[in-house]
């Protein structure tokens, strides 16, 4: 279960906020003129890491001498534009699932989560990651635009996207920093 809880903009309720969340399940809260504050990391989430930063939860980055051209590839990078340039087999859709909201890019992200994506006419489309957090749908996929999104994590939790979208590309707005509206990475909990 995911809260949303509201702290005094100086914060003073941080101490009391990880009892309560260890009551409803996990919890995330905003602090007036902050990013997000994630309980569980004990940290602050979509560019609020260590000097802005954020920080490689798997402590595991992308090799490029040894992965490359495979699934596992450029985990958080624009999977959907380098694909479009004679890099690899097109793809309807595209992405890297993650713990926290500003991982960085080439960071790995979660294996065994599932993207659900249900298009226009209710088909569904269920996309594991892989052993990098990536997840991929190959081109010709019949997906109808625009589509929803549901991130169901290892844990069985799920994350769902508020809105129906129409852009394929979701490394395009779920950027470390997040960009036209999104919080940061595609996350699962």
């Amino acid at each position: 279960m995911l809260s949303l809880c509201k702290a005094a903009p100086d914060g003073s309720l941080t101490r009391l906020l990880p009892l309560w969340c260890l009551i409803v399940g996990s919890c995330t809260f905003v602090v007036e003129g902050e990013y997000p504050y994630d309980v569980a990391s004990n940290s602050l989430t979509n560019g609020g890491g260590a000097a802005g930063r954020g920080v490689c939860v798997s402590d595991t980055w992308w090799e490029h001498d040894l992965d490359e051209e495979s699934v596992l590839m450029d985990p958080g990078m624009d999977c959907i534009a380098c694909h479009e340039g004679d890099e690899g087999p097109r793809l309807t859709i595209a992405g890297t699932v993650y713990s926290a909201y500003d991982e960085p890019d080439l960071c790995y992200g979660i294996p065994d989560a599932i993207v659900e994506v249900t298009g226009a006419d209710g088909r569904v489309f269920t996309l594991p990651t892989n052993g990098s957090g990536n997840f991929f749908m190959e081109a010709g996929a019949p997906l109808t635009l625009p589509y929803t999104v549901k991130v169901v994590g290892p844990s069985g939790a799920e994350n769902p996207m508020i809105t129906a979208v129409s852009d394929t590309n979701c490394a395009r707005c779920h950027t470390a920093g997040g960009v036209d509206g999104a919080p940061g990475r595609v996350v699962a909990f």
